[in-house]
């Protein structure tokens, strides 16, 4: 979430070529250890840490290195664009199509979603477009209704406190999720004036909650140090009077963006669900404690109830990074997680997108049209291998023991079907309706979150 990120829609590792390694034959091959190779330039570590490393190698020769599996491809290293894990849903079979979403630029591909079994209709090049706005901008027709918002430069707490009360006026906001700094040693920094802060906070009717959070803090050697924030902020409300304690504290931690999370779905979520108990035993029932998360989790095979039922019991809430803007899309996403939570008693926010976000390139690419030009793709599916890949080259290949795929078309993926840019009235008349629709139809619905009001107003 921080620098608007939207890896909520599932996030696919991108490698950039290796070195020059001319070879006729690759080896393409997936290790639980780093590999004992010794050309130059004929590895790469997708993550790497004490117990957990995953890794690709390329090398010239065909004997696979010792613990790894994998194939050899006769295509040069330097034709590989990109690799990554194949994670076809369960219910989708051999698909037709595929779609590889993100940036596609020559030299350096970055693929943010890998779409299965798509037809494209022409309107994914286009924003989603709702009905049209019928009254003037206002953040809530109920001003009950709770609405929240991320401001992540800790200056505008510390120097432009009166800017962020005019905003929370303007946007009705009852919470604000900031940054309050924590030592080395483990202690808040700048406690009384946090404190001051927090408490003209309180006499406005509006929550603080601190929010910290890094993709590394689901490592096992990370932990320490994130558990030490946490403490601090439990360690500085039980120091100040009530109008000076903080609402809550949310972790914004999202793994995904680790190089190699997809290559170990199961081990990611285990780790996640480890470091949540931690923290949430850590704070010892004294504060509440809400989770940031994509909205992708909600049904993702490998995550689902599977982590949701894991979460630990009591001063829990999750906010969900629904990033869309059309009304529909909006509600599939929000689904799984309402309903989750109306059943075991925990409140659900939904965060909309309000920042700057980038078109994305769509390259389609259909087996069937391989099959007419004999075999030959750029992208390739290698379901023999665990976890199975998907391998984008240069340009076309024949002869390589998987599934071709060759490119049918190009569209764009319009960054304002993911976020409102600045348009408020916009994004308040969607909230508005779905707020009103969601109160009614779940009783964990908690109210709206907006991400990148920092953008828009600062």
């Amino acid at each position: 979430m921080k620098a608007m990120d939207k890896w909520w829609l599932g996030t696919m590792l991108a490698l950039l070529p290796l070195g020059p390694v001319h070879a006729s034959t690759t080896l393409l091959s997936v290790c639980s250890a780093p590999p004992a190779v010794s050309e130059p330039n004929g590895q790469r570590a997708l993550y790497a840490s004490r117990g957990e490393e995953i890794w690709l190698t390329w090398s010239e020769h065909g004997d696979l290195p010792l613990g790894c599996h994998g194939l050899a491809l006769p295509v040069p290293a330097e034709s590989i664009r990109w690799v990554g894990p194949a994670e076809r849903p369960a219910d989708v079979d051999l698909p037709r199509e595929l779609t590889l979403q993100g940036d596609m630029a020559a030299s350096d591909v970055n693929v943010s979603e890998v779409i299965w079994h798509l037809a494209e209709p022409p309107a994914d090049s286009a924003p989603a477009q709702d009905v049209p706005l019928q009254h003037p901008q206002s953040p809530d027709e109920d001003a009950s209704a709770p609405r929240s918002a991320w401001i992540w430069s800790p200056e505008a707490w510390q120097s432009a406190a009166d800017s962020l009360w005019a905003l929370a006026e303007r946007e009705h906001l009852d919470t604000l999720y900031l940054t309050l700094p924590v030592s080395a040693d483990g202690e808040l920094e700048t406690p009384s004036a946090v404190s001051e802060f927090v408490s003209e906070a309180s006499r406005r009717g509006i929550g603080i909650w601190p929010v910290i959070g890094d993709p590394r803090d689901v490592l096992s050697e990370s932990l320490p140090a994130l558990l030490n924030r946490v403490a601090a902020y439990r360690d500085y409300n039980r120091s100040v009077p009530p109008q000076a304690r903080l609402d809550g504290l949310q972790l914004d931690i999202e793994p995904y963006l680790l190089a190699g999370f997809a290559l170990g779905g199961d081990h990611w979520r285990e780790r996640y669900i480890a470091t949540i108990r931690e923290a949430h035993a850590t704070l010892d029932g004294e504060m509440p404690l809400d989770l940031v998360v994509p909205v992708w989790w909600g049904t993702h095979p490998a995550w689902g109830k599977r982590w949701l039922d894991a979460l630990p019991d009591g001063k829990l809430s999750i906010t969900v990074m629904n990033y869309r803007t059309d009304r529909d899309a909006l509600r599939r996403g929000a689904r799984p997680f309402l309903a989750w939570g109306s059943e075991h008693g925990v409140p659900i926010r939904m965060a909309l997108e309000s920042g700057p976000l980038p078109d994305e390139t769509r390259l389609t690419f259909s087996s069937q049209a391989a099959s007419a030009e004999g075999d030959k793709g750029q992208l390739w599916l290698f379901e023999q291998l665990s976890p199975p890949l998907l391998v984008l080259l240069d340009e076309p290949h024949a002869g390589l023991p998987g599934t071709p795929f060759v490119q049918v078309r190009e569209s764009t993926f319009a960054g304002a079907n993911l976020t409102f840019d600045g348009d408020q009235a916009r994004l308040n008349a969607v909230a508005n309706a779905l707020t009103h629709e969601w109160q009614q139809q779940w009783p964990s619905f908690d109210g709206i979150a907006v991400h990148g009001l920092d953008a828009v107003y600062w």
